[in-house]
């Protein structure tokens, strides 16, 4: 009579390996990790996105580029992995990247960055053409951390017009009267929206000892030429230089490109000096699949940007007129000089 055959073994040894792969799989998908991953994003030509009333506009031809990079936060295993083999993906710690903020409070800072970027980038534009710019006596809200009281309350763009009774007409005027406040304590908040006026009462929350209700806050500047800027869904300070250049290439004759796909990156300051940004190796890399023929960088970023910038021409510089020099190296033309204070058309 024959032997029974013996079952063999590793059909059971690959179920429960297929079983752990299962498990490994879901564990990794959902498990979140304190990493932000920073891969590159996109290149825009900041020229659509202008659009100015009150002057005439000379519309330019090439384009000035401003240029975004995609953040990711407590990313999951899965994408920690992939961010470690792909040599254009940048991990980096949450401590590092954002502090102590929780990232409603990043998205807010982001949102106020931007805004801020668009009213210097206006500022020093406007002032360079020779335009006069004033401070406002109101006091606007630009940007609300998500998680925090004044959230589904106020929004970007609001006027704050008085603090439990008192007129507000600067920003320090609303913090100072906050910080006569006690965390927990209600507050009335009357502020206008479009053309209508609200009141709202909010109980602040509680900041390292100090009351709060989670807005940041800027004065409205008053400028002569209406000019508007479509950056939504981006945010930060980086697109500050693109955008100021792209105002000054709208309003006045020529391009200060040459015809050419530039792209640009850098905070603008008023003063009219540019600060460094980060990820800009990451925006090399959207640039350069954009076909711009230059990258302008903040000077302390140009080695950097070099090392995933293959042939495109890198260029720093520290301040407007350093970017307008590279401009006019690359072939662009120069900007008309303004002698006197003009006023808009």
């Amino acid at each position: 009579m024959p032997e029974p055959k013996r079952r063999a073994k590793w059909p059971w040894f690959l179920g429960t390996f297929a079983s752990l792969l299962v498990v490994a799989s879901l564990v990794a998908s959902f498990v979140q990790l304190p990493y932000y991953t920073i891969s590159p994003g996109d290149a825009l030509n900041v020229n659509s996105l202008v659009t100015v009333h009150g002057a005439r506009q000379y519309p330019p031809k090439g384009a000035l580029m401003l240029l975004f990079v995609e953040e990711r936060s407590r990313i999951n295993a899965w994408r920690w992995i992939q961010a470690s083999l792909d040599s254009e993906i940048d991990l980096v710690k949450q401590k590092d990247f954002a502090g102590d903020a929780d990232p409603a409070q990043v998205d807010a800072q982001a949102v106020f960055d931007m805004a801020n970027s668009q009213n210097a980038a206006k500022y020093v534009a406007l002032t360079r053409l020779g335009y006069r710019v004033s401070p406002e006596k109101k006091v606007t809200v630009l940007a609300v951390i998500g998680d925090e009281p004044a959230a589904g309350v106020l929004q970007p763009n609001d006027v704050i017009l008085a603090l439990n009774g008192k007129s507000i007409t600067t920003p320090e005027a609303l913090i100072n009267g906050m910080k006569a406040v006690h965390p927990g304590a209600r507050v009335s908040i009357v502020y206008q929206r479009g053309e209508a006026r609200h009141t709202a009462s909010i109980v602040t929350a509680n900041q390292k000892g100090h009351a709060v209700i989670g807005v940041y806050l800027g004065q409205p500047l008053h400028f002569p030429v209406d000019v508007r800027i479509d950056t939504s869904d981006i945010g930060g300070p980086s697109a500050g230089l693109a955008m100021t250049l792209s105002i000054l290439d709208e309003l006045t004759p020529g391009n200060l490109t040459g015809g050419k796909r530039v792209a640009v990156t850098g905070e603008i300051s008023p003063d009219g000096t540019v600060q460094q940004v980060g990820g800009v190796g990451q925006k090399a890399v959207a640039a350069r699949h954009r076909g711009a023929s230059l990258f302008i960088v903040p000077m302390a970023e140009v080695a950097e940007a070099r090392t995933r910038a293959g042939s495109m021409r890198v260029v720093g510089v520290r301040t407007l007129a350093d970017a307008l020099k590279a401009l006019r190296a690359a072939g662009g033309d120069p900007l008309p000089a303004v002698k006197t204070a003009r006023t808009a058309a």
